[in-house]
């Protein structure tokens, strides 16, 4: 009899762990609808839609307090649409979901004299006012359009606040090498890193990351440095990694690098530049040239 208590206390455990875990992997959408005068409106049915959807739309009803809120949804851009009798429909576009954040929107809708529909197109809220948590979200574009060594370590250096890293990356020098970094006072020992939810922490390198991966995989990387989650299991750094996933919409790309002579320089270039007497400076003023050091 105590065996299946402590069976089912359990299983009650997992089931309340799981939203929060899910959270991490994933962002959500508040929608609070008002009216013009600011009071708030009750059954406002909320549609929102996106290809990374595999449904392609869900939909709700806001409660008493006229909102409604959208968990653990994919990141990416989705429309948000709100519909009641009586009113204008109003349709937002371009919102953007990110990994362990809430996107709030506040929306007035107006009376409608004639069946309408008003579509705002405009800035998607970036800061979100329903968490403390101090992080930096790394976009797919972000991720893509950094130059760099074509790492994840490079990225984080040059992009979050206040993190310190231990192997600093000029211009892809250390592409391909792990370093360990920290944030706000923390060892990088207490460091923590997911990957679609899963802790990756290297078991022999405490803090460091036990993988090295594709980085054409990532959808968004999520680097947290203070208030984490809940389900967080350290207070260092949190490297919150979450890869493409599948949608209503096929889609593939491709990646071509090429790296030539005139990319690569040498002492060769040097002494054609400087003569062999003139070594000042040798250090700071590296060269690119079209005659490639073989």
């Amino acid at each position: 009899m105590k065996g299946i208590l402590r069976f089912v206390a359990a299983l009650i455990v997992l089931s309340l762990a799981a939203p929060a875990g899910a959270q991490i992997q994933t962002g959500s959408i508040l929608v609070k609808a008002v009216d013009q005068q600011g009071a708030v409106m009750p059954g406002v049915t909320i549609t929102i839609s996106s290809p990374v959807l595999v449904s392609g739309s869900m939909s709700g009803v806001t409660d008493a307090a006229g909102t409604y809120r959208f968990p653990s949804l994919v990141p990416g851009t989705y429309q948000v649409k709100l519909e009641l009798a009586g009113f204008s429909t109003l349709v937002r576009e371009g919102i953007v979901v990110l990994v362990g954040q809430t996107t709030p929107l506040e929306q007035s809708m107006k009376v409608a004299t004639l069946a309408e529909t008003v579509t705002v197109a405009g800035q998607s809220p970036t800061v979100d006012t329903t968490s403390a948590n101090v992080n930096v979200n790394l976009s797919e574009q972000l991720i893509q359009g950094t130059p760099g060594g074509r790492d994840i370590w490079a990225l984080v250096e040059a992009k979050v606040p206040g993190l310190v890293i231990s192997r600093p990356d000029v211009g892809g020098t250390s592409g391909g090498l792990q370093g360990t970094f920290s944030a706000r006072g923390t060892a990088s020992a207490q460091n923590t890193s997911f990957l679609n939810g899963i802790n990756v922490g290297d078991p022999a390198a405490i803090g460091a990351a036990g993988f090295y991966y594709d980085f054409d995989a990532f959808d968004d990387i999520q680097v947290s440095t203070g208030a984490h989650d809940i389900t967080v299991p350290t207070s260092g750094v949190f490297l919150n990694m979450i890869t493409k996933t599948g949608g209503n919409k096929w889609s593939g790309g491709t990646t071509f690098t090429w790296t030539g002579a005139s990319l690569q320089g040498g002492e060769s270039d040097r002494l054609a530049r400087d003569g062999p007497g003139n070594r000042a400076g040798h250090c700071l003023h590296p060269v690119l040239s079209g005659q490639g050091h073989r």
